[in-house]
Parts: structure tokens; C-alpha cells; sequence
């Protein structure tokens, strides 16, 4: 039963550190012109995973033996809470953390850890897009970084990308995509 009561408070850490780190290190988005978040779809694994620790935890420490009264159950317990603790930690940075804040002169991409990696317009040389696929990645230099999101300001972004972004090939790509986007019905080349 210590295994089960280690678990519970470790489940309990991890929830916290991802809620802390959501409120905490959310950018600053005074003068941004669009946000792209994660779909709001991302959170279910969230909102299922974290009262299925909950219930296992509430279930093994109420005293019922539905689960069974051994190590193995103990065991069992702990190890599929701390995945559902994982999964549903995992979730919230990625769906409520990780996003992409779009400026007048450069982009910044927030990651799960709430770390930003800034790339200016300018500096853009080359931009990729996967088939079949909502994701742009921006290539300046070394630095590469992946924008994708919610639909509407997914497009918002690929026009003012597309507006903002001076290499030639990089044009070509982000036309195609925005003509996909609108249904225009232009197809990739």
C-alpha cells in the first residue's frame, strides 16, 4: 500500500508542475497579431486520463477488494495511475502551453516546457510543409521551427506569412497551402 500512497503523491507532483507550468510561463502577447493554439480536441486525453487516476487511487484506498488485495494489485495500480498522471500531464502542456505567437517583425514558438524560440520574418530562407499535412515549418538559418493549430488561425498565420516572408520558394509553398486552406482547389506541385 505504500506503493499506492508514493504514487498518489507523485501523480499529484506531476498534475501540479504541468498546471504550474501553464499558468507560469504563458508568453506575453501584447502586439501579437495571431495566436495559434492546439485544437481544443488535444485536452480530451486530459479530461479522461486524470479522474481515471483519481477513480483508481479512490477505488484502492476505499478499502473494496474489486482489484484484488496483493502486491501485484498494488503494483498495478500505482504504475497505470502514474501513466494516466503522464498522459494527462502531457496533454495539458501540449494542448494549453505549446503555441505559436505571431508578431509584426518575427515568430515565436512557445514549446511544451513554455520555452520560445524566436525567428524573424526576414531571416526565413526556406519554408516545407508534409503532404497531406496542416504543419508549415519555417527554416532560417540553423533554427527550425513547426507551426500548426487551430484552422482559423492557421490561415491567419499562412497569410501573414505569406504576406511577411521574402524568399521566393518559401512563396510558392505558403501560396499552395492558403489555396488549399480556402479551397480553391489549386493542388500541390
Amino acid at each position: 500500500m505504500i506503493l499506492v500512497a508514493a504514487s498518489a503523491v507523485v501523480c499529484c507532483v506531476i498534475i501540479g508542475v504541468c498546471s504550474f507550468l501553464v499558468v507560469s510561463r504563458q508568453p506575453i502577447k501584447q502586439n501579437a497579431i495571431v495566436v495559434v493554439k492546439e485544437e481544443f480536441v488535444n485536452l480530451m486525453p486530459a479530461i479522461l486520463l486524470i479522474p481515471a487516476f483519481i477513480v483508481l487511487f479512490g477505488l484502492r484506498f476505499s478499502g473494496l477488494e474489486i482489484g484484488g488485495t496483493g502486491r501485484t494489485s498494488d503494483r498495478f495500480t500505482a504504475y497505470m495511475a502514474l501513466l494516466c498522471a503522464l498522459g494527462g500531464g502531457y496533454s495539458i502542456l501540449f494542448s494549453l502551453l505549446k503555441q505559436t505567437v505571431v508578431y509584426e517583425n518575427f515568430v515565436e514558438v512557445i514549446d511544451l516546457l513554455g520555452r520560445g524560440t524566436k525567428i524573424y520574418w526576414y531571416d526565413v530562407t526556406e519554408v516545407k510543409t508534409r503532404l497531406m499535412s496542416r504543419q508549415i515549418v519555417l527554416v532560417a538559418g540553423t533554427i527550425t521551427v513547426s507551426v500548426k493549430g487551430e484552422i482559423s488561425a492557421f490561415k491567419k498565420f499562412v497569410a501573414l506569412a505569406n504576406d511577411k516572408i521574402s524568399a521566393i520558394a518559401a512563396k510558392e509553398v505558403l501560396s499552395n497551402i492558403n489555396a488549399q486552406l480556402n479551397g480553391t482547389g489549386q493542388s500541390r506541385k
